[in-house]
């Protein structure tokens, strides 16, 4: 919960600071903005919302991706959704 990061053009997430933990935590950037202060209060988890926008089994890619059960190398292949919880 409070990663932030960029969806690239591949469809991976570039994690790039967390919003809820402080500036000196280990999973943290040390070049964060002078004065970064993490979310105060903090996220509460009545404060996060999912919505599923797709049904099971369904995917989201651009017409350069191919959905397989195999890569191309015939080793197994998969997509890991971001958790949400």
């Amino acid at each position: 919960m409070g990663d932030v990061g960029i969806i690239t053009d591949y469809g991976g997430f570039d994690f790039m600071f967390n919003i809820c933990l402080p500036h000196n935590h280990p999973i943290n950037p040390r070049n964060l903005p002078e004065g970064f202060v993490p979310l105060y209060p903090p996220l509460e988890s009545t404060d996060i919302r999912g919505y599923t926008e797709f049904k099971t089994n369904s995917y989201l890619a651009s017409t350069s991706v191919e959905r397989s059960l195999t890569g191309r190398d015939g080793n197994l292949s998969c997509v890991l959704p971001i958790p949400t919880s």
